[in-house]
């Protein structure tokens, strides 16, 4: 709702050591895990882009884009099952440096359990040291950047570490068997078997 909950800032003063985004103090009216900046603004037909801070938020809306944040905290479960109950497609859009990559991978692990035949969770990967705001400002689109599906991204991801570790076959097994314990948490039977199928077939080709 409309409700002022809260106030936050963004230091940019070069050379601050101090955490980038600064918010109030949780209070009874402001809880982080519940909270999304930007979240009144957005248009429940449109697909929610899930940004780091509040700049991008700002700055993907001037370009036409539904986005929202967290404030003080990582993007969780409640914030997760907050944006499904507005749209029905997430698309995850966080910071092209190596935090922003595992923060997208964490969330991508917690939205398993959250799938259903109905929704779609996606992501985007922006080029190192890029997030949507910069990006934005530079290329006034995201039509550029390809999109992954949730299984896509995943798949991605483990099979990249499994290599990346000079693995032998007994570690590539482990990531293997990694993928259908993470299908496992997918609730819907069907869902469930179409990740298991999909992460097969990669793996195999």
């Amino acid at each position: 709702n409309d409700v002022l909950c809260s106030f936050g800032g963004r230091v940019y003063k070069p050379g601050d050591k101090r955490a980038k985004y600064i918010n109030g103090p949780a209070s009874e009216r402001f809880i982080k895990s519940q909270t999304l900046y930007g979240f009144h603004l957005t248009k429940a037909h449109l697909p929610i882009y899930v940004v780091e801070g509040y700049l991008d938020v700002i700055i993907m809306h001037q370009h036409g884009y539904n986005a929202i944040a967290p404030m003080g905290t990582a993007f969780g479960q409640e914030h997760l099952k907050l944006t499904l109950e507005k749209s029905r497609e997430i698309i995850l859009a966080m910071d092209g440096d190596s935090a922003g990559r595992k923060s997208a991978l964490k969330t991508a692990y917690m939205s398993l359990e959250y799938l259903s035949p109905d929704c779609e969770i996606k992501f985007v990967n922006f080029p190192d040291n890029h997030d949507a705001a910069s990006f934005l400002q530079q290329y006034h689109t995201l039509n550029f950047l390809k999109s992954y599906h949730l299984y896509e991204y995943i798949f991605m991801a483990e099979h990249i570490a499994s290599f990346n570790a000079a693995s032998s076959p007994e570690k590539t097994a482990q990531t293997y068997m990694k993928l259908m314990a993470l299908a496992a948490k997918i609730k819907d039977p069907i869902l469930k078997s179409e990740y298991r199928k999909r992460w097969k077939d990669l793996w195999w080709n």
